[in-house]
């Protein structure tokens, strides 16, 4: 029975991220057909606006609303626990912003706060999805917590998100570059699962989810200069770099020392 049970909630799981999927790329294809026909201001925030909602629709369908709650104490927590990540992506924006200023190109403050209200909106669907939802559904599969538990729970759900990002080959990302997202989000979501379950907190890698991507992007996307299509698109070898780098500080992370305060 039990294992019925557990098998039902995989299935749910990849029924979730299937779903968000579906919407997400449902949405975009709307959206596309509207540009061509209406000129509305901020159109690019309506998909993202979409997944959020379906995000906190699935989040409250399964009672999972407790997954936003977290003290101050935790979140900053878990700031410190992804501080190295943390501490280069801040790093990152700032070098950004000099160098664009000192170039004499200064971004238009509408357009930067749409940026960052599109990044945060991506952070908090994808998040609230895969690690607030799908992580933990995976977590309550098993009966007893053990050090081998939390690891599985880590990779499969980081799993669902990597093969998730697979599907930017219907937005025109050739398959190479598309795998290699794949494998980079593999490495990141181990790395984000880590820190939630250090911290219990959802916000923390909710923003670092938000920076990641805004990094990522504020070359093209912010600037004018192409979207998040053309940005993967370039995607080379060198990127699986990340993948090592991330899986790395993830079993730093899950060390031995620090598993007790994790297992329930």
């Amino acid at each position: 029975m039990s294992e019925y049970k557990n098998r039902r909630k995989i299935l749910s799981c990849l029924t979730i991220a299937v779903s968000y999927v579906l919407v997400a790329k449902i949405s975009g294809v709307a959206l596309k057909n509207l540009a061509a026909v209406y000129n509305i201001p901020y159109l690019e925030l309506i998909p993202k606006i979409i997944c959020a909602i379906f995000a906190i629709l699935i989040m409250g369908y399964l009672h999972r609303q407790s997954v936003l709650k977290g003290t101050l104490e935790s979140f900053w927590k878990g700031i410190a626990t992804g501080g190295f990540l943390g501490v280069y992506l801040l790093l990152m924006i700032i070098l950004f912003f000099i160098s664009d200023f000192s170039a004499g190109q200064l971004i238009e403050s509408s357009r930067a706060l749409v940026f960052i209200f599109s990044m945060f909106l991506t952070g908090f669907s994808e998040e609230i999805i895969f690690r607030g939802v799908i992580l933990n559904t995976l977590r309550e599969s098993f009966k007893k917590e053990s050090r081998t538990t939390i690891y599985k729970v880590v990779i499969f759900s980081s799993l669902i998100f990597a093969v998730m990002h697979l599907s930017n080959i219907f937005s025109g990302v050739p398959f190479s570059a598309a795998v290699i997202q794949m494998a980079g989000a593999f490495g990141v979501g181990c790395y984000f699962a880590a820190i939630y379950m250090r911290c219990n907190t959802i916000w923390v890698t909710i923003v670092y989810h938000a920076m990641m991507n805004f990094v990522s992007l504020m070359g093209t996307e912010l600037m004018g200069e192409g979207d998040a299509v053309s940005t993967i698109s370039g995607y080379g070898p060198e990127r699986l770099m990340g993948l090592i780098l991330y899986l790395g500080l993830t079993v730093y992370l899950l060390r031995k020392t620090k598993m007790q305060e994790m297992i329930h």
